[in-house]
């Protein structure tokens, strides 16, 4: 066998839709140490033309085809920026885990579409792809998400502490690990920064409401906040999953129309979407530690672009404390709360190498461990020199 580290890149790009962002990491002796880490934002033309493609619109095929085409040439941008930022070369790197731009979300039917063009991606950089992460565990009856709660497992659990990990990107998802480091659950609690955004973009012409500048300024309105909550997915037993097939401008519509005619202040509009993800993500937090009673006095980590809002973090530690929960962000684990879902699709592809199985029935529902991922070669990559026992 080759003296090559284990190297590995991962991509990412989430449902805020905001860029695309990688992670080069060294899995050597099992270890999980990050070399690079790198981001590319969207255009507003990019963005739009993800955007549209999240609801059902016009010659569709043609357009995913081009959008993934579209991403791949990004995705090699990113790449070869962690290849200049580390130093390493791209004969080093075992394989790219690339998790696509998720644009539907239908486990209940059976599928789940990430926008990718792993052979594209592949050819562009010389490095073998793994892609298509989520196939193995819907074709196991699985919801093919979160899947990030199996790499979650083995990166925060230290010494013999239960902890919860919540991450914040666009939807929220939890992940409860025991004393013993055991996956016991993991699933979307609902939305995190995906309402909060797309009412920025709306109304304040910015991508996001920057340290809750708005929000702060408004006041809750319970009428919403109650109505919101009593949709039927807050309430719907573990394992779930969701995206903006949900939580999108559709939810929001009659909140919309306030706001359009002066009947709803933005401030207070922000304030309760806020409050939304603070609420459902404690609530979801609470009934796990009902649950498990091992996860009181846990520790809660928070990770992803909303754990840098103070108003979320504010409020949601506040509401923690009372469980005896100490709220600590992932960064004292080692951990980019930018880019830790870059580093899991780094994990996830050295895991398909070792022909490693995933445990997610407590997350996805899957009837099975399963090997998540499918294989795209370069010409010039690992395989195809054959320098690697992996393959």
């Amino acid at each position: 066998m080759s003296e090559t580290k284990d190297y590995f890149i991962g991509l990412m790009s989430g449902t805020s839709i905001d860029a695309m962002d990688g992670c080069l990491a060294d899995f050597s002796d099992g270890n999980c140490k990050t070399l690079a880490t790198a981001s590319r934002p969207f255009s507003p033309e990019e963005k739009k033309i993800l955007n549209e493609l999240c609801q059902c619109g016009n010659n569709e095929l043609e357009k995913m085809q081009l959008a993934g085409i579209m991403l791949a040439k990004i995705q090699a941008k990113v790449v070869n920026d962690l290849l200049h930022k580390s130093s390493v070369a791209a004969k080093k790197i075992i394989a790219i885990g690339s998790h696509g731009q998720t644009v539907r979300h239908c486990p209940e039917q059976g599928f789940s579409v990430q926008l990718n063009s792993p052979a594209k991606l592949a050819y562009l950089t010389g490095i073998d792809v793994i892609s298509d992460f989520r196939a193995a565990d819907l074709c196991a009856g699985g919801e093919g998400a979160p899947l990030t709660p199996a790499f979650n497992a083995g990166f925060f659990h230290r010494g013999k502490k239960a902890c919860l990990i919540l991450n914040l990107g666009g939807i929220a998802n939890l992940t409860a690990i025991s004393e013993e480091g055991a996956l016991l659950c993991g699933f979307d609690t609902g939305p995190a920064d995906t309402l909060l955004d797309l009412c920025a973009r709306k109304y304040l012409g910015k991508p996001y409401d920057q340290n809750a500048q708005c929000a702060s300024t408004g006041k809750v309105q319970d009428s919403l906040l109650n109505r919101w909550l009593a949709h039927p997915y807050f309430s719907r037993t573990p394992p779930k999953s969701t995206g903006r097939e949900l939580f999108n401008e559709e939810f929001l519509k009659d909140e919309i129309l306030l706001s359009d005619e002066k009947k709803l202040s933005i401030q207070d509009l922000m304030a309760s979407l806020t409050e939304l993800t603070v609420r459902s993500a404690f609530e979801a937090i609470k009934k796990q530690c009902q649950t498990y009673p091992e996860l009181f006095k846990s520790t809660l980590v928070l990770c992803g672009g909303g754990s840098k809002n103070p108003l979320i973090r504010k409020n949601l530690t506040l509401r923690c404390q009372k469980l005896g929960i100490e709220c600590v962000d992932c960064a004292s684990y080692g951990a980019d709360p930018d880019f830790l879902e870059a580093l899991s699709f780094a994990w996830f592809a050295y895991s398909f190498t070792h022909a490693h199985s995933l445990k997610l029935n407590t997350c996805t529902g899957a009837a099975c461990d399963l090997i998540a991922g499918s294989f795209t070669p370069a010409i010039s990559g690992a395989f195809a020199r054959k320098e690697h026992e992996y393959f």
